[in-house]
């Protein structure tokens, strides 16, 4: 059943486009050592299983020391897919990384403020 809104809709219109916010998790990377990210997210898997599957995942490219550099999204992207996550976007990229992006069918996201984590995953990824 879906879940109610507050918005209230006018009658008679069979569509309507929102704004709603979403919290969702995000993996930032820190490093381009793609082997240790498969470990990490094994691990994060192993830990706690069924709970990402099917979780819609930001890629966080900001902190990456030679942002330019990263020629693995395609990689990484199939990575957390493999693991049941479904990677929806990409922020703090670089040109370079957008045409990747893109190329992904990834969104472009905005750099987002550093809001609590909460909950299981928000402690998973670092939380």
């Amino acid at each position: 059943m879906p879940e109610p809104s507050s918005v209230e809709r006018p009658a008679g219109v069979p569509f309507v486009l929102e704004s709603e916010t979403y919290s969702i998790p995000t993996l930032v990377l820190r490093d381009l050592d793609i082997d240790a990210l498969d470990a990490f997210i094994a691990r994060q898997v192993a830990r706690a299983g069924k709970p990402f599957a099917q979780v819609p995942l930001a890629i966080d490219l900001s902190l990456l020391p030679e942002r330019g550099e990263l020629t693995d999204l395609p990689q990484i992207v199939g990575m957390l897919r493999g693991y049941g996550m479904i990677p929806v976007g990409v922020c703090g990229a670089s040109e370079a990384q957008k045409q990747q992006a893109r190329a992904l069918e990834l969104a472009l996201m905005p750099a987002a403020g550093k809001a609590e984590k909460k909950g299981l995953l928000g402690r998973l990824f670092g939380g």
